[in-house]
């Protein structure tokens, strides 16, 4: 019986060898720390979160303040999302707190981001609008037959359609993948210029 191993030895057999390395929890711990800061900031309904960005710049080594900057801007960029709408009062905001987050040496990216999240809502729009007046008529022809057959006359909703979803979202996703990969670049130069 002396052959079975215990759990405990076997796991301080795996973990023989194993290192811990600080640095590189002290700066996933910084960067958590600034997601959190910026969470607040933003739950709490701040208008400006400066006063937040100088407390953290006096309390934190530069390299580290840039950490926490990294983690702040995560945040950030991860609540700017191609969207057919959305509420532009939001947007606003984190672009503030993000203008403020590069000391207001990004403003020209950020401008680029609204552009084109406004720019993706515009075309979304005039692809419902194109696809409506294309495959709509035959579509609501289609249902005012069903309802004749039937006898029932159903509410007629033509964006929950299974075949205007289908064509809206064939057209759609090769759209959202070009303006996906153009906002995500534009994030990944605003991360890189912290």
């Amino acid at each position: 019986m002396s052959f079975i191993k215990s759990a405990l030895e076997l796991a301080m057999e795996k973990s023989e060898g194993l290192t811990v390395d600080k640095e590189e929890l002290r700066r996933k711990e910084l960067a958590t720390v600034g997601k959190a800061a910026c969470a607040q900031a933003l739950a709490g309904g701040e208008e400006s979160w400066e006063p937040v960005l100088k407390a953290q710049e006096k309390a934190l080594s530069k390299a580290d303040f840039t950490l926490w900057c990294l983690g702040a801007a995560d945040t950030l960029l991860a609540r700017i999302q191609l969207m057919d709408s959305g509420p532009v009062s939001e947007m606003n905001r984190v672009m503030t707190f993000l203008d403020e987050l590069g000391r207001k040496k990004a403003s020209a990216r950020l401008q680029k981001m609204a552009q084109l999240v406004g720019q993706f809502q515009q075309e979304f729009k005039q692809l419902k609008e194109a696809i409506t007046q294309q495959i709509g008529p035959a579509i609501k022809q289609r249902a005012q037959q069903l309802a004749q057959q039937t006898g029932v006359s159903p509410q007629f909703i033509l964006e929950k359609d299974p075949t205007y979803l289908k064509v809206l979202n064939e057209n759609l996703e090769p759209m959202r993948a070009e303006y996906s990969q153009a906002l995500d670049q534009l994030k990944a130069e605003f991360r890189s210029g912290l």
